[in-house]
């Protein structure tokens, strides 16, 4: 999954969701390749503008598994505890970055 215009700058003011739902006993490991986002300003500021959330669960009032913004130089993994995960990507009216690019892929043992 891309950010839209993955690998030129994403829109402006967009929400964008991915939901995933793999068997029953199996979780998801989210790998995210790429990530390019509008900087918030602040070392404890947290995510202000441009943000992509993972929810370990089918919607937002699931765990949030992880919050990112900015520019990320490594990957980063996430793994869901179950067989659902929420992915939101929200930008603002202003400035706009890269992207993201990720894939997911079905681990067992999931509750």
């Amino acid at each position: 999954m891309n950010s839209p215009n993955y690998p030129h700058m994403y829109p402006t003011n967009i929400e964008c969701v991915w939901h995933i739902k793999t068997s029953i006993g199996t979780r998801v490991k989210l790998t995210i390749h790429e990530f390019d986002l509008e900087s918030s300003h602040g070392e404890d500021s947290g995510c202000l503008y441009d943000k992509l959330a993972v929810y370990g669960g089918p919607d937002r009032n699931s765990p949030k598994l992880v919050e990112l913004c900015s520019k990320q130089t490594k990957q980063s993994v996430v793994t869901s505890q179950g067989n659902n995960m929420l992915i939101a990507f929200h930008s603002d009216v202003s400035v706009s970055g890269t992207g993201f690019h990720a894939d997911y892929v079905t681990e067992q043992g999931g509750t």
